[in-house]
């Protein structure tokens, strides 16, 4: 059965329409890529044809972009630039067509989609907000090798074809309409409509072009300027990837040096590029961690199919600080209005403040207009009483990290709520169970571990007390997580529960470091090399060293003396020393530069001795206990698998995608190798090192993680 459906219109038009049989979405493959060609030359050789429309039979999804499975299977560079070179023959066939061609578009236009598009004659994109179009290519590993990088500036312009390209970025219809990547945008209702018209009145002919600004004379339209572009550009890519993703950099140098080469030498250029970079180990672990997410998306948090969770249409927020704050705004701006409580009305105005502060920085961003600011912004009521809770759907709990003041709340929830309202608690190390253990319905109360800041964070851990808390209520909170955009992980209620509890041994060992004389700024430095996106220090000043004390001693109470902390963060905080919140922490800024606290190696009684070079030894020494509490934490059932270990490391610690995951990244070393270095270092440290049981039997097995 044909993906592609042809209907003859009276006026002599084809419209064709792509529905790839067996699949929600459209995409392109290599078999597809060919059934359109066929498809195409039929076309064209049919001379009572007068124009062309291509649309989609999926909901809400016009075409996402190439078949990633496809890209993933790519063993080699030759084998790339060939399955480029064959993709690129789609759009130049559109292009020598010999009548006009319209792209309708709905939904998401993304990737390969969009360099088909490029093709096309003339391009109408509907006005809905599930329209989306852009290149992402980059952030999976890989440039546009339809023939993006070459025909996106030439229809744009270079700097807005880099700003999508270099960015990975996925623009709605109203900005592609304004930078001429489209030439209309319409209503849903009337896109094949409109679509008919502009074939059958010839206003494809009338395709607006390019104006050709001051601006664009000066830097676009002459070698000099273009090179000042292409240097600011190569700065700003160098400085977001740290050197440590290829793709944007390449498809910078493929846009540069296409621009004035004929259409056959540039799309040569751009395959054998697409061909360098696609059979990269890079380009496979982004693509893999891509595949988790998407995996993540899927999962419902429970094996029960028939459970279906509840609708949250309102929700409160208990607890007005820069968490609470940050999560009202999160829900507001998802279209769920909130009640946001606290006890005191300067409480409730710095949360309002915060949520303010986030709108504002939407409408300079452009993302969102003054009037949509204000519209969701009014989403918000403040309140210092339970007023109004009994019609909510879901409450979650941000107050102070206190066992007492949580379950004092969640008394109050239980007498201000329905009984069908799900009490969600925002706690990073305290039991859910502990919790809510004085409730009478404690099936309905689960974790929701939001992370700081809230708004730039993917990853929400629901937690679940085994044996407690109702299918019904997982389900429900695992729904509500995607609903607003976030990527969740179901973890078993332990302290605390999945990232922190991996985070913990790992920020332990950098004290470790600095009592041994290495610098804070080195220590961080190393770790930033490594690729995450901040060292432990600079981490620990962000989340609060008080909070990061108080976590320390939660866990070592839970776990003992592998996890006993170091008393440098006792030291520092009795010292008044908070990190970022009071700005004095192991960093301090002045004049907008953040530099090393000189007074904490007084106060930890530490002088650091100088050091040329980055020893193997500590990055070593961090992720490897990190690695081992993640496979105590699969031996322990916190979450089922490696993946989940990899979706929490990555989207709730910023480990570096390009290593693929946490588990992906030992399984890369080698169990074997990670087992052998953690017995030398139990042997040279103590039991902070001792191996994980499954570390040990997968490297006397000669396993992985992820065939575990």
């Amino acid at each position: 059965m044909s993906s592609f459906r042809v209907e003859k219109t009276a006026s002599h038009l084809a419209i064709v329409t792509f529905d790839l049989e067996g699949e929600k979405i459209n995409k392109i493959s290599t078999d597809i890529g060919k059934e359109l060609e066929v498809l195409l030359e039929g076309l064209k050789k049919d001379r009572s044809i007068q124009g062309m429309i291509l649309v989609s039979g999926k909901k809400d999804i016009f075409i996402a972009g190439a078949d990633i499975y496809e890209i993933l299977s790519v063993t080699s560079s030759q084998e790339g630039t060939e399955k480029s070179r064959e993709a690129q023959r789609l759009p130049a066939l559109i292009e020598s067509l010999p009548f006009p061609s319209v792209a309708a578009i709905h939904g998401a236009c993304l990737g390969g989609g969009l360099e088909l598009v490029l093709g096309f004659s003339y391009v109408i994109a509907t006005d809905d907000p599930k329209t989306k179009i852009g290149l992402p290519e980059v952030s999976l590993g890989i440039l546009p090798g339809m023939g993006g990088c070459v025909r996106l500036p030439k229809r744009v312009g270079l700097q807005n074809a880099l700003d999508m390209i270099l960015g990975a970025k996925v623009w709605p219809a109203k900005k592609c309409f304004k930078t001429k990547l489209i030439d209309e945008w319409v209503p849903k209702e009337i896109l094949l409509e409109r679509s008919l018209e502009v074939l059958e009145e010839g206003i494809w002919k009338k395709r607006k072009r390019e104006k050709v600004s001051i601006q664009s004379l000066l830097l676009e339209k002459n070698r000099f300027g273009r090179s000042l572009i292409y240097k600011k550009a190569k700065e700003q890519v160098l400085d977001k990837t740290k050197g440590h993703y290829p793709a944007p950099l390449r498809a910078l140098e493929v846009i540069y040096e296409t621009l004035d080469r004929g259409m056959t030498d540039a799309l040569a250029i751009e395959a054998e590029a697409f061909g360098e970079l696609v059979s990269t180990s890079i380009c496979k672990n982004l693509m893999g961690v891509f595949f988790l997410q998407e995996a993540a998306k899927k999962k419902t948090g429970s094996n029960t199919p028939d459970i279906l969770p509840k609708v949250i249409e309102h929700a409160g927020v208990v607890g007005a600080g820069a968490m609470g704050g940050g999560i009202a705004q999160l829900l507001s701006h998802r279209g769920i209005p909130v009640r946001l409580k606290d006890i005191e009305t300067k409480a409730l105005s710095r949360g309002l403040s915060t949520a303010k502060k986030l709108f504002d920085d939407l409408v300079l961003k452009k993302k969102l207009t003054t009037r949509e600011a204000y519209q969701k912004m009014i989403q918000i009521s403040p309140t210092t009483q339970y007023s109004g809770f009994k019609h909510l759907d879901l409450v979650i709990e941000a107050v102070i990290e206190d066992l007492s003041v949580k379950q004092k709340v969640f008394l109050d929830l239980q007498a201000s709520t329905s009984p069908e309202t799900i009490l969600a608690t925002n706690t990073s190390s305290l039991s859910v169970k502990d919790i809510g253990s004085a409730c009478a319905h404690p099936e309905r109360i689960i974790g929701l571990h939001f992370f700081n800041p809230v708004h730039k964070m993917p990853l929400v851990e629901v937690i679940r007390v085994k044996e407690v808390t109702s299918e019904e209520t997982v389900v429900t909170a695992v729904q509500f997580v995607k609903q607003i955009g976030k990527v969740p992980i179901v973890v078993k209620d332990v302290s605390g529960f999945l990232v922190n509890r991996i985070l913990m041994p790992y920020m332990n060992e950098a004290c470790y470091l600095l009592e041994e004389g290495i610098s804070i700024s080195m220590i961080d430095q190393t770790v930033e090399a490594f690729g995450l996106p901040m060292g432990p220090f600079a981490l620990t000043d962000a989340v609060g060293i008080d909070i990061a004390q108080k976590a320390s001693h939660v866990m070592y109470q839970a776990y003992g003396e592998r996890l006993k902390p170091h008393d440098f963060l006792d030291k520092v905080v009795q010292a008044g020393f908070l990190g970022n919140k009071n700005n004095q922490g192991f960093y301090k800024k002045d004049k907008k530069e953040k530099h090393e606290n000189a007074t904490i190696y007084s106060i930890i009684d530490v002088k650091p001795r100088e050091q040329a070079y980055v020893s193997q030894d500590w990055i070593e020494r961090m992720i490897f206990l990190m690695i081992n509490e993640a496979a105590l934490c699969l031996e322990e059932g916190v979450v089922e698998q490696p993946q989940d270990v990899d979706v929490g490391m990555v989207f709730g610690m910023g480990f570096p995608p390009f290593r693929g995951g946490l588990m992906k990244y030992a399984d890369s070393v080698g169990v074997d190798k990670i087992f052998s270095e953690l017995e030398i270092l139990e042997r040279r440290y103590g039991l902070r090192f001792k191996p994980a049981l499954l570390i040990e039997r997968l490297a006397r097995s000669g396993g992985t993680f992820y065939e575990h």
